[in-house]
């Protein structure tokens, strides 16, 4: 057999395009062996790197997958100390033999080709021999790589962890489970956390994890912890919240113990970030970061595992069809889901509204998709755990490529979508060009059409709400605006029909119709042409381009409200905010229309403007 299967991520934003091949099976050389693959493990990184959402280097067409065991195949000549036959596991950093890890530009299954394939060339140097008695199946071989060298480096990749000594272990996912496996093993108390009685009682039952928290039940689980210890804390804690959960680690953590921090899942917000440098000192604990970790802990952790007869767990095995491995990933982002509330939310970038939701979303505990035109300027929200992605929506590319996503990471289920991108367009309407009537009406109207119809599926299956931020110019005649104004009354009657539409189906659609608030909505500086017909009251015209921001509501005090609206279980579904929002609704119901010919005028210039034309009528 002179070729062999072999699976390529074609794009980044889907599991699903992972695609099947037929190639060459690699030639070696002399330092190297040919292993062929017997058993994978998926991790959350194989999901984030074929999701887009993997913050290092990801070459293009990768072979996905990090984790491998095998048997050698074939031997390179130069190569000593192993055989034809041998059973092995490949190293997560090819160049990562002992010690730190340099970079991130060695990972199998990113950088370079991972181990989604039928047979692999590696340096035999990158490998670590199975002991022939061990009695090890090649999916349990191969979950030692990732996840059982990164909890093992947590115990033993700085001050070895001892005999008697306590380990907390944050929630049941896979680097906790083994860890608890390994601390067991060297006669360690444990202690593990989660916020689900279920998943705490099977974890005690079938691993002995000697004590358990459930920290919804007990939000301060650090007090508990240091009760359980008798006031001494715990040696070893495996850090997997992040910045929202290290205050209290560090509260019960052990004079000298040592925290190693693993995950974000919980990310503070900026303004509750913890004191980490105080309150370490403060313990004189040590605070580590743990990327995975090198050859020799992959060799030590392998000894030991053997040695105590241990058996790391396999909650699923899948074969190595197409269809199988699409499965096994669906299997994998169905219990990566967390249970939270997810919200996706358009047009964030810093300063204007679309951010301040954001974080209030993420306040309030909700899996905040937070997208801008380039997600590169979304960095503040990212370092809090916010999910950030790059999307123009106006691209039916990047529609699909959003649609694939929440597929993809959340289970194909959106809880809220908040269409907040807009495009300003103040023009007299008889001077307005085609290209702004096109680009304001294709952002402020069609974008959303085609989002909410993209989206539609995952909104449905969760029952979930549509949130449309309108304006008062739908209802008023802000003069200079009027492309803007009509694609905010195309909204507000798309928006009500929508509502109707899908009430059926349990969405429900809510319109926000916005006064004025402090945002970036008013940043493009306009100017008229030189032969406009409104020169003689360029500087109410100038006012104007600027005049939502004059009074305008907080942005922080806006999103605040809309934020807590929406999150009730009936919101309304036309909700009124900003500066002169009320007063807007007052007199669109009880004034008679004719009012607005009266106030526009006259704040703006027309009024006079219309005195200079019949002067010079008279002239």
């Amino acid at each position: 057999m002179s070729t062999h299967t072999v699976f390529r991520l074609q794009s980044q934003g889907s599991h699903h395009n992972i695609k099947q091949h037929t190639e060459p099976i690699p030639t070696i050389d002399s330092h190297e062996i040919l292993l062929k693959i017997r058993g994978l493990s998926l991790n959350y990184r194989d999901l984030a790197v074929a999701n887009g959402i993997y913050p290092f280097p990801v070459k293009d067409q990768v072979v996905p997958c990090s984790d491998a065991a095998g048997e050698i195949v074939k031997v390179g000549s130069q190569v000593e100390g192993l055989k034809v036959g041998d059973r092995v596991v490949a190293n997560f950093d090819v160049s990562n033999l002992y010690g730190p890890q340099k970079d991130w530009n060695h990972g199998h299954g990113a950088p370079i080709d991972g181990f989604l394939r039928e047979f692999a060339a590696i340096p035999a140097s990158a490998v670590t021999k199975i002991p022939e008695e061990a009695k090890l199946s090649f999916a349990q071989m191969s979950g030692l790589v990732c996840t059982g060298v990164t909890a093992w480096n947590a115990l033993y990749g700085n001050i070895p962890l001892k005999p008697g000594q306590t380990v907390l272990f944050q929630g049941t996912g896979g680097v906790s489970v083994t860890g608890l496996l390994l601390a067991k093993a060297a006669g360690a108390r444990t202690i593990i956390t989660s916020s689900s009685d279920d998943k705490l009682a099977y974890v005690q039952n079938k691993y002995g994890a000697d004590y358990i928290i459930n920290y919804k039940n007990t939000p301060d689980w650090a007090a508990e912890a240091n009760k359980i210890t008798g006031g001494e804390g715990v040696d070893y804690i495996l850090e997997n919240g992040g910045s929202g959960t290290i205050k209290q680690s560090i509260g019960c953590i052990k004079m000298g113990g040592s925290i190693a921090v693993i995950g974000f899942l919980s990310a503070a917000k900026q303004e509750d970030m913890p004191d980490v440098a105080g309150l370490a000192l403060s313990k004189g604990c040590i605070v580590r970061g743990i990327t995975v970790g090198s050859k020799q802990l992959l060799e030590d952790l392998v000894r030991f595992v053997v040695n105590k007869s241990l058996q790391p767990p396999v909650e699923k095995t899948f074969g190595f069809s197409m269809e199988e491995v699409i499965a096994a990933y669906d299997y994998m982002q169905t219990k990566m889901a967390d249970g939270r509330q997810t919200v996706l939310i358009t047009g964030c970038a810093p300063g204007g509204i679309g951010h301040a939701l954001a974080l209030d979303f993420h306040k309030a505990g909700l899996r905040v998709f937070a997208t801008a035109r380039d997600a590169a300027v979304l960095k503040d929200l990212a370092d809090l755990g916010i999910e950030t992605l790059s999307f123009d929506v106006t691209s039916q590319k990047d529609r699909v490529r959003i649609r694939e996503t929440i597929d993809s990471v959340a289970g194909g289920r959106l809880d809220i979508l908040v269409n907040n991108a807009g495009k300003n367009c103040t023009v007299p309407a008889i001077e307005v060009s085609d290209e702004d009537i096109q680009s304001t009406f294709e952002t402020n109207i069609f974008s959303v059409v085609a989002i909410i119809r993209e989206l539609s599926p995952a909104i449905i299956r969760a029952k979930g709400k549509i949130v449309n931020i309108g304006s008062i110019t739908a209802v008023t005649p802000y003069v200079f605006g009027s492309v803007y104004n009509a694609t905010k009354g195309a909204l507000q009657a798309y928006s009500n029909t929508l509502r109707l539409e899908l009430a059926p189906f349990g969405v429900r659609v809510i319109l926000v119709v916005t006064g004025g608030v402090q945002s970036r909505i008013a940043r493009t500086d306009r100017t008229l042409g030189e032969d406009s017909l409104y020169l003689p009251i360029n500087a109410e015209y100038l006012r104007r381009v600027k005049h939502s921001q004059e009074g305008a509501m907080p942005t922080k005090a806006y999103s605040a409200s809309v934020a807590k609206e929406v999150l009730k279980k009936s919101p309304t579904y036309w909700l009124w905010q900003g500066n002169r929002s009320w007063l807007i609704w007052f007199l669109d119901r009880f004034a008679p229309r004719s009012v607005w010919d009266y106030i526009f005028p006259s704040m703006f210039g027309l009024a006079r403007l219309k005195q200079i034309v019949a002067k010079r009528e008279r002239a």
